[in-house]
């Protein structure tokens, strides 16, 4: 490329190339398919294998474009993306988020969860280099999501029939290749904006592609029985309406009307369907909870059920933490550690919320006001560009096509977001960077600005260049680097996670324990489901006795200081070395973490009254049942320490008050007839 020169040395702009390396499309299709279908390679999570090939994806990306001599030339294509207002407010909110670190608690949370933020940033900017080169990728892009939603519909179909047929026995047992079927329902809801895209703005044999996927996705919609993509349909219905109206109103064109109508008679067609379907052919009194009608389904959200522990509680739990740290937030990653302060003391088990179901106040939380601000931005800006480019009168399809596929495929995704937590999956993720390539090859121009500079300042802007692209190339490289490998550990850390949860629930597992315990990697240090990885060694430790062992794993762990199982084995495996007066210090500690945990009240109630601390040892069980009425190991041990301190009728009225709460309690039932008879027998 000639360098731009005033007068007798000017040339004429050099012209982005629209000629696309074959490589390119290899690279899309990678992205598109490998996250998705990646194996789990036996991790406890397909996350980690799924984050992992991302990253390498992204490796060899960067190192195809660093071998295209017309992106090494171009310094307005490499810096295009970071040129538009969804670039600067995802920059900024990756910013921020490593910022975050300043209040984090685990470091290594953070870090992990920052890998995966750079990871599908990473994603989205090779692909908005791919998209740039020419925008009639779009085509393609919408092609193969629609494809691949067609997929996960007849996968839903084929589920549905065999759920009639009897041969699963729930409906959530349709997955494809997701965690969960509402993931499935998630990843169908997404790629619907494709399909959308197809019907409104192709012709011919794409345009019935567009048709019947639409079709396909509405009706598996309904089939997946989810109430977050029940809703998600009525308002991305009600988008479409307006669309239509305001493009009537505006410029005149009757052309959205009339396939709004369309979609809106697909949308009864399926509804029809699926409404004499689930009457007539799914079993009947069977899978109460999806085998229903829309409304139905909607129905069944239990406010005072979620007002207990579910989403609401959740969230107002994290605006509590953002109220605390509105700056800088809790921390990149460590919303699930620092939200435990206020879960687990009303808790006595440890099934914890480790996703907040709203990524929006999740991110809020972790990264603060500005954090959250500049996330919302990405989506903010797209919908108002959205909006400013309907009505616009002189717009016209050529223009509106590519600002509608990118809206409408983030609106999708911002239903999810508000419910789930489509960020920590990979799935989601790339068609999240897809979306955010489509929409800042949408502002790209593709064209480079003249300069005025003199010959000599001209060449030392080229020195410039060629030293910062070096730099800078070696610095994403090395970022890349750290990325796969960061993600690799994360990956081999939930290769351990399933064995050690094979060996919890019983089953026989080739490696020993010393194995188990020694191939945890350093980083993470809390797995997928919030529980430190230094408890689930020490619960290996602890069964073959080696309690020394545990304790000086737990002394130096302070991975999650709210979590309570560090103490609660602390006292456990002091109490197997016979150092009870430990084992009382450490069961304390766990139970102003958590009173209401079973384990730690009954045993500490225990050696509390061995060492003839009874009046002590009876508060803590009296505490507890004043809260919880349903363990039937604390009342019987609180009858017996009364029993044993010879207040027989207090002993008896437990085990009375017990089967209250307990009628079908045989243990306690028998319990108190020796009791009674014991006491008769006295007299």
């Amino acid at each position: 490329m000639k360098t731009k020169l005033r007068g007798k040395y000017a040339t004429k702009p050099a012209q982005l190339s629209t000629q696309v390396n074959p490589v390119y499309y290899f690279l899309f299709f990678s992205y598109l398919l490998i996250p998705t279908f990646f194996p789990n390679f036996y991790t406890l999570d397909s996350n980690g294998p799924k984050f992992l090939s991302i990253a390498i994806l992204n490796l060899i990306s960067f190192i195809i474009l660093c071998g295209d001599s017309e992106y090494g030339k171009r310094f307005d294509l490499q810096s295009g993306f970071f040129r538009n207002g969804i670039g600067v407010s995802y920059t900024i909110f990756l910013v921020i988020s490593l910022v975050s670190f300043c209040n984090a608690f685990n470091i290594a949370e953070s870090v992990m969860n920052f890998v995966k933020i750079i990871t599908v940033f990473s994603a989205a900017y090779m692909l908005f280099v791919i998209f740039a080169r020419n925008r009639d990728f779009m085509l393609y892009v919408a092609l193969a999501l629609a494809l691949l939603l067609l997929l996960d519909s007849l996968i839903t179909f084929y589920g549905i029939a065999n759920f009639i047929s009897g041969d699963i026995p729930s409906i959530a047992d349709i997955k494809s290749v997701y965690s969960k079927k509402n993931a499935l329902a998630a990843a169908i809801f997404i790629k619907f904006a494709a399909s959308l895209w197809l019907m409104f703005f192709t012709e011919g044999f794409k345009k019935q592609i567009g048709y019947i996927t639409v079709f396909c996705a509405l009706l598996s919609t309904l089939f997946l029985s989810t109430r977050a993509f029940y809703l998600g349909i009525g308002f991305l219905s009600l988008i479409l309406v307006s669309f239509a109206i305001v493009r009537y109103i505006v410029a005149k064109e009757k052309k959205y009307l009339i396939l709004t109508a369309h979609y809106t008679g697909i949308f009864m067609i399926s509804l029809v369907i699926y409404t004499l379907t689930q009457m007539y052919l799914f079993p009947k009194n069977k899978d109460s909870m999806y085998n229903t009608n829309v409304f139905s389904r909607l129905s069944t959200v239990d406010i005072e059920v979620e007002s207990r522990g579910g989403r609401p509680t959740t969230w107002q739990r994290s605006w509590l933490l953002i109220g605390q740290h509105p700056l800088l937030g809790v921390g990149s990653g460590n919303w699930k550690i620092e939200v435990l302060k206020y879960e687990s003391p009303e808790k006595g088990h440890f099934v914890f919320m480790y996703k907040n179901h709203n990524d929006f106040i999740e991110v809020t939380a972790e990264t603060g006001l500005f954090g959250g601000l500049a996330y919302a931005g990405i989506f903010l800006l797209i919908f108002y560009g959205f909006i400013k480019t309907s009505v616009n009168p002189d717009v016209k399809d050529e223009k509106l096509k590519y600002v509608f596929l990118p809206a409408i495929g983030l609106l999708g995704y911002s239903v999810d977001a508000f419910f789930n937590f489509p960020a920590d999956r990979p799935e989601m993720q790339i068609l999240f960077a897809i979306y955010i390539a489509s929409i800042a090859t949408f502002t790209f121009t593709g064209k480079q600005k003249e300069s005025n500079s003199t010959r000599f300042s001209v060449l030392l802007n080229r020195l410039q260049k060629i030293f910062f692209n070096k730099i800078s190339a070696a610095c994403i490289l090395i970022l890349l680097c750290a990325s796969i490998y960061f993600l690799f550990l994360n990956a081999k850390s939930l290769r351990f996670q399933r064995f050690v949860r094979e060996y919890d629930l019983g089953n026989k597992i080739a490696q020993p324990a010393s194995f188990l315990i020694e191939g945890f990697p350093s980083i993470p240090n809390v797995n997928i489901h919030d529980e430190p990885i230094v408890a689930m060694k020490v619960r290996l430790l602890i069964s073959e006795n080696r309690n020394r062992e545990a304790i000086r794993l737990l002394l130096a762990d302070n991975s999650s200081p709210y979590d309570s199982r560090r103490e609660f084995y602390l006292g456990m495996a002091y109490s197997r070395l016979g150092m009870i007066d430990s084992s009382i210090v450490w069961l304390k500690r766990a139970y102003l973490l958590k009173p209401l945990h079973d384990n730690v009240v009954v045993n500490l109630s225990i050696m509390l009254f061995s060492q003839n601390k009874r009046q002590e040892a009876m508060q803590f069980l009296n505490r507890y049942l004043q809260e919880v009425k349903t363990t039937s190991e604390v009342w019987k041990v609180a009858a017996n320490q009364y029993w044993e301190d010879g207040q027989t009728e207090k002993a008896i009225s437990i085990l009375d008050s017990a089967l209250k709460y307990l009628p079908l309690d045989t243990t306690i039932a028998k319990k108190r007839l020796i009791m009674i008879k014991t006491a008769k027998s006295a007299i």
